[in-house]
């Protein structure tokens, strides 16, 4: 069978050859390559009547890449995640159901002069990174932490298992609370551990401020002691104690008052360091608690001497007093260097001006200690009045006495209070 030739009026047998086609101007060769695609025109009776190539910038390769502003990069059947730019500003979102996840080995690094992390709906700030400035980090919208020059700023407050600081710790305003508040199984340190036995722990409080150490003690059986310090036994109830080398040496008990860890143990100063001032209502000594016991008053002091009937040019060269509790005790000394001194006959010369007022007109004793001239016969009497100025010491002498160095005395008496 003859093959069939195509002819413009019509399909005849026989063969087709190059010269039966009508000559459409196109170059003969290969159209297209790994940098362009090849672009053809066909007229309406289906002939090539031109081809050429059109340039395309590969994906790779040395050219890169180039979108314009607004045209995105979508990757996912769902194109869940998209890479653009909107002509002022870039985005990666990525709105599908699963994270955006970045992985690097070994690091990322972000390149920019400020880094913000926001919500989603960017409504809301979760960190900010500023360069040559402060990283913040935000909770809920509200910024909560921030480095600073000197440190770091926290707003709020700060729980963590443990603190170590090289430096000072400086607390400006509010409370240092150490230790839980509801949990009343565990005790509460503060541990101080020296620098090869060289170090120092100080509790401060400068300026106007006032120190203060307070145990609210609420529930505990032993007042919150522990056990195993030495000195304290349970049920002891002790809110404040005070040990050094594992053993209790004082302590505030529920009441206020202030007790030794052990009965004749410790003592309050030493031969070498002693307190200045002992400020008291009274002691009691040995275990006794009558108030009526204590010693309440110690005092040393000198008084004036004043006479009455006494004649020649003398004066007080010693006047001094003890007062233990309510026993006073009072010397003198009346000196007179011409040997001149001398009194009146009788009952008409007494000395007074004793300090502090006698119980009444009973005077436990009184002795003449120095009286520099034979006397015939002589009689000291005491009485008081009550008062102070009043008291008295009459010298009685029935003849008078004249040309006296001394006159010299003591007198014990009770004081009212």
């Amino acid at each position: 069978m003859a093959l069939t030739q195509v002819k413009s009026d019509g399909i005849a047998d026989g063969a087709v050859t190059t010269n039966d086609l009508s000559d459409s101007g196109v170059t003969a060769g290969t159209y297209g390559s790994s940098s362009a695609i090849p672009a053809i025109t066909v007229d309406a009776k289906g002939r090539i009547t031109s081809a050429s190539t059109n340039s395309v910038t590969q994906v790779g390769g040395a050219n890169g890449v180039d979108f314009n502003d607004d045209v995105k990069a979508r990757f996912g059947t769902g194109n869940d995640l998209e890479i653009y730019h909107d002509g002022a500003n870039s985005f990666i979102t990525d709105t599908g159901t699963g994270s955006l996840s970045i992985k690097a080995e070994p690091s990322i690094t972000l390149k920019s002069q400020n880094v913000n992390i926001n919500n989603a709906a960017n409504s809301e700030n979760i960190a900010r990174f500023f360069e040559n400035g402060s990283v913040d980090l935000y909770y809920d919208n509200n910024k909560k932490f921030a480095t600073t020059s000197t440190g770091i700023d926290v707003t709020g407050q700060v729980t963590c298992d443990g603190l170590i600081t090289d430096g000072n710790f400086i607390l400006t305003g509010g409370d240092l609370q150490i230790g839980s508040s509801t949990d009343t199984s565990v005790y509460t340190r503060i541990d101080f551990e020296d620098n090869g036995g060289v170090g120092q722990f100080n509790l401060n409080a400068h300026g106007t401020a006032e120190f203060k150490m307070i145990h609210n003690r609420s529930g505990s059986t032993n007042g919150g002691i522990p056990t195993s310090a030495a000195g304290f036994t349970s049920p002891q109830t002790c809110p404040i104690y005070f040990a050094n080398s594992g053993t209790a040496r004082a302590y505030f008990d529920t009441t206020g008052n202030f007790r030794p860890a052990a009965n004749n143990t410790y003592n309050l100063g030493s031969s070498t360091q002693r307190w200045r001032n002992f400020y008291t209502n009274g002691v009691l000594f040995n275990g006794d608690t009558a108030d009526a016991n204590k010693l309440d008053d110690y005092e040393e002091g000198v008084w004036t001497v004043n006479t009455h009937g006494f004649g020649g040019n003398f004066i007080t060269q010693n006047a001094y007093y003890v007062k233990v509790g309510r026993l006073v005790t009072c010397w003198w000394d009346l000196y007179s260097s011409s040997q001149n001194m001398s009194w009146n006959g009788g009952h008409g010369s007494y000395i007074y001006g004793f300090p502090f007022g006698s119980e009444g007109s009973l005077v436990n004793s009184v002795s003449i200690t120095r009286i520099d001239s034979a006397i015939n016969s002589f009689d000291v009497q005491a009485f008081f009045s009550g008062s102070t100025t009043a008291s008295s010491i009459t010298v009685k002498n029935e003849d008078g006495a004249s040309s006296h160095r001394h006159y010299s005395g003591q007198i014990t008496y009770r004081t009212t209070a």
